[in-house]
This record gives structure tokens, C-alpha cells and sequence, in this order.
């Protein structure tokens, strides 16, 4: 066959295989796989690679090493509340106990990420607890629930503990500690004792009447 036919047929047929294609809609296509492709470049296709993100684990990270060295016994709540809240912000987890962090669908595709930081406050949280409060709570699954679950037990109902305060801010003296170690001792009490008794805040929108503001 004569070469020149050949050439001939072959831009035929091949100009034949594109007849049923839209170039308009082609680029349509591309495009939006490029905006799909710069979205993921954006946010991050993968949470747990991002150091910022709450779903970030460092590799060094262990379930069997203690986040603080206090151990919860019933009797100091306060105190260890605010040293694991304090340690699972530096390891930004705080959104795991404080319920800004729902709980994600199954289907959904971070509930994988969540579920696995989850465990691990759950790990930090229980391996800082004493025998036999952990006995108690090692049914609990999330996180959150565990936190209210501890904070309803030891803080909110703790009259014992407040009663406690009271009888030991009356009864503190100087005596032959400095004005620093005298103001401090005093200091931590206060602190401790608003953790129990926190003053309502005031909701008055211009001018105070309940007389939560003056306070």
C-alpha cells in the first residue's frame, strides 16, 4: 500500500477516536481535579502527618510513661485536674476531655485518627489514676466521659474537701515562715478552694444589678 494512503487512513482514524469527546468538558475536568488536588495540598490530606493538628502523634509517644507524676486518690482532684490539663495541652489533647471534639461517625473518614488519640488520652488519663479508682472507671471508652465521670465524683460533690479548706484557712498561721512562704501556702489554698467554689460570672449586659461584677 502506498505509504501516503497509510498517513492518510492513520489522521483519520485517529481523528475519528476524538469525535466523541467534548474538549470543553475535558477542561472542565482538569480543573477540578486541580482545585480538588490544591484543596488536599491546603489542609492536609492526612491530619496525623500535621504537627498542628489535634490528631498529631509524636512518634516518642508512650501510653506506659506517666504524662504527670500526681496520682489521683479521691483527695486531691484539684491539684491533679489542673497538672493533666496543663500536660494534655502541651500535647494539644485538650479538646479530647473537654467536648469541643465530638466523636466522629464510623463512616467517617477521621474517626480512625480520633479513635486512636482517643485511646491514648484514655491511657494517660487512667495510668494516672490509683488502683482502685482505675477498677472503676476501666469500662469507660472515651475520653470526655471519663473526664465528667472523675469530675462528678471528686470535684463537684467533694464537701468533705471544701470543709477541709475552710478549717485550714482559718487555722493558718505565719508563724516562723517568711511573708513568701507564709503568702504562698495562703495563695495555693485560695486557688484550690475557688477550683470548688468559682464565682458566677455576671451576665448583665451594660450595667451590673446582680452584684456578681462588684464581687
Amino acid at each position: 500500500m502506498d505509504p501516503n494512503q497509510n498517513s492518510v487512513q492513520f489522521r483519520m482514524n485517529q481523528g475519528n477516536s476524538f469525535q466523541g469527546f467534548d474538549p470543553q468538558g475535558i477542561a472542565a475536568f482538569l480543573n477540578q481535579i486541580s482545585s480538588i488536588q490544591a484543596h488536599l495540598n491546603r489542609n492536609g490530606s492526612n491530619p496525623s502527618q500535621d504537627s498542628s493538628s489535634h490528631f498529631y502523634l509524636h512518634p516518642s509517644e508512650n501510653t506506659g510513661i506517666p504524662l504527670i507524676p500526681t496520682i489521683l486518690d479521691g483527695k486531691n482532684y484539684s491539684s491533679w485536674s489542673n497538672a493533666m490539663l496543663l500536660a494534655l495541652k502541651s500535647k494539644n489533647k485538650l479538646k479530647f476531655v473537654d467536648g469541643s471534639l465530638k466523636k466522629p461517625d464510623k463512616n467517617d473518614p477521621l474517626f480512625e485518627l480520633w479513635d486512636r488519640c482517643n485511646t491514648y488520652v484514655l491511657a494517660w488519663i487512667k495510668i494516672s489514676l490509683n488502683p482502685e479508682i482505675t477498677r472503676s472507671v476501666m469500662w469507660n471508652k472515651v475520653a470526655y466521659e471519663l473526664w465528667e465521670d472523675l469530675k462528678h465524683r471528686y470535684h463537684e460533690g467533694d464537701r468533705f474537701r471544701i470543709a477541709e479548706l475552710q478549717e485550714e484557712l482559718y487555722g493558718t498561721r505565719q508563724g516562723e515562715m517568711s511573708v513568701t512562704q507564709y503568702f504562698t501556702k495562703l495563695k495555693s489554698l485560695w486557688k484550690e478552694f475557688d477550683d470548688f467554689r468559682p464565682i458566677p460570672p455576671c451576665n448583665c449586659e451594660s450595667v451590673c444589678t446582680c452584684g456578681l461584677g462588684e464581687m
